[in-house]
């Protein structure tokens, strides 16, 4: 799916157009591991092999397209050189999908954004501690999806989403003496590129949901992580969820040139890569659709056209244990319990003014005893 187009940044909010920003004015200290995308010396079998980074796989290993054609995965990084130390790929930014945007936040978004980054998490960092130690060792980090997007359309931030191009296996050490966490990974962990900092949301504690930029088979055993914004938007769902703030030197980037629109307009606008979605991974998306129409959102009609037509497909393809807890997570999760009764209410409301009450009927109605126990 294309990413977007050139589309003017004006905040309706205040009535202001957003400064345009330099992407090469985004500073990185430089990172002594390859990017994606740099070619790669390595040794295998004692003979020296030549290849270009594709990423690296659940496991932090690097994943290489070889010279020969084939794809090789060396242990470790540290196996692995750069051909040419002296010519370097710049960051992410300087390799944006046509289209994208690069702008300063406006005032008040500045200060919201601040103030976000100053909070702390248990057991006492800051959100701004932990982005500056990946930040420091060269590699990206970004404020990102339902963060940014409440940011910019006005609303209240709860929790910090971050996505990174550092491999969560780099991270763990940071993790583990700032948070005293396990230092070793779960494999659901690693095969997502997810790994959850501080409270829970069951606890009201803020906690920061820490994504490694995804790139393709994710959830597998084969799952690749990589540094590609159009990769990473693709297994995104909608636009406004797809903004990335840089905090070091406060950019917004939008990556498909919708998101910032859609987010103050409150649109939902398909970007996700349908062709490599799985049919759960798409029924997850389309249950927070349905969601976000209860916050108010609207759907373009090329999205609304789409999910009507392969919702139904798609529930059915999730497990019944799955439904009943992914809807539990995203529409009750963070409401006090004698609410629940209600947002169960008004998402069935969302079904019928959609005309999908067929579709609430056979895969939603029968587990309500389940997910309202």
């Amino acid at each position: 799916m294309k990413l977007g187009e050139n589309k003017p940044t004006v905040n309706s909010t205040v009535g202001r157009v957003r400064d345009s920003l330099p992407a090469e004015s985004i500073s990185l200290p430089q990172c002594l591991q390859p990017r994606p995308g740099e070619r790669v010396i390595w040794y295998q079998e004692a003979r020296r092999v030549r290849g270009v980074l594709l990423g690296h796989n659940a496991a932090g290993c690097p994943c290489i397209q070889n010279d020969f054609g084939g794809f090789s995965m060396p242990s470790s990084f540290s196996q692995v050189r750069l051909e040419d130390p002296t010519n370097r790929l710049g960051p992410n930014w300087m390799r944006l999908p046509t289209g994208a945007q690069v702008v300063h936040p406006n005032q008040s978004e500045r200060l919201q954004l601040e103030a976000l980054l100053a909070q702390r998490t248990p057991p006492g960092p800051q959100y701004a501690d932990f982005v500056r130690e990946i930040w420091a060792r060269g590699f990206e980090v970004f404020l990102v999806g339902g963060s940014v997007r409440d940011v910019i359309a006005g609303g209240e931030v709860k929790d910090v989403d971050l996505a990174t191009t550092m491999p969560l296996t780099c991270a763990l050490p940071v993790v583990s003496s700032m948070y005293g966490q396990p230092s070793s990974l779960q494999p659901s962990a690693s095969r997502n590129g997810h790994l959850r900092l501080g409270g829970t949301p069951y606890s009201g504690d803020p906690f920061i949901d820490l994504c490694v930029f995804k790139h393709s088979l994710v959830g597998t055993s084969e799952a690749v992580f990589s540094s590609d914004f159009a990769r990473d938007v693709a297994h995104r769902d909608f636009a406004c969820n797809s903004i990335y703030f840089e905090p070091i030197s406060g950019a917004l980037i939008d990556p498909t040139g919708f998101g910032i629109e859609d987010a103050l307009n409150m649109t939902l606008r398909l970007v996700c890569d349908v062709e490599t979605r799985s049919p759960v991974q798409l029924a997850q998306i389309g249950i927070r659709f349905f969601k976000f129409l209860g916050r108010g959102y609207a759907a373009t009609d090329e999205c609304h056209t789409f999910i009507s037509q392969n919702l139904g497909s798609w529930l059915q393809a999730m497990k019944r244990s799955t439904r009943v807890q992914y809807i539990r997570t995203q529409v009750l999760s963070k409401h006090p319990l004698n609410k629940h009764e209600q947002k169960f209410r008004e998402f069935h409301d969302r079904f019928v003014e959609f005309g999908a009450i067929d579709h609430w009927n056979e895969y939603i109605e029968p587990i309500r005893g389940d997910i309202l126990p």
